[in-house]
């Protein structure tokens, strides 16, 4: 039982380190910057913003926030940036002249199509992998990645965690480890 149990532990923390190491990688990704467009630089947190925007046309702030899973004051400071740049405009809805919608200008579009032509081409040996997986193992993926996803929801509903709180949560045994 208890070589089992440590088996399990050593496979339950390599599955972490390797899930740390690609979440690493995704933030990292996330802030380098990726596109330039005359002087302009944009981050790929810019690309998937004009990306909501080009997939949710004439949604408001607010909106354009929840699917992003931000607030909407760094959704506007970014949408101040882009309407300067060219790449949306704000006009009021013909039926709520108190709301304002963001759409794409032509610029926009531009970048939409240079962000989706990117995805395609750089995801594409991840695509030509998932392919050659069988159906078993993309399920399998996918439930992963649900369970992935759910956990981290759930760690950032917890917003700020005391330390000490964890801390007592299991008591420390370095022998453990």
């Amino acid at each position: 039982m208890d070589t089992f149990k440590k088996s399990n532990q050593y496979i339950d923390d390599d599955v972490m380190i390797q899930f740390n190491s690609l979440m690493a990688k995704f933030i990292l990704l996330e802030k380098r910057q990726v596109f330039r467009s005359g002087d302009d630089c944009y981050t790929s947190n810019d690309l998937h913003l004009i990306d909501t925007i080009g997939r949710f046309p004439h949604a408001n702030v607010t909106e354009i926030a929840n699917h992003q899973g931000v607030t909407k004051g760094a959704i506007s400071q970014k949408l101040n940036r882009f309407e300067k740049a060219g790449l949306i405009c704000r006009y009021k809805d013909s039926d709520n002249s108190k709301e304002v919608l963001i759409e794409l200008t032509d610029s926009g579009w531009e970048m939409f199509h240079a962000h989706m032509v990117y995805h395609q081409t750089v995801n594409r040996n991840i695509f030509d992998s998932l392919t050659q997986m069988t159906p078993e193992n993309l399920i399998f993926l996918k439930n992963l990645l649900h369970i992935f996803n759910e956990h981290l929801n759930h760690f950032l509903e917890m917003g700020e965690i005391d330390i000490n709180t964890v801390l007592n949560l299991i008591p420390f045994d370095k022998n453990k480890f």
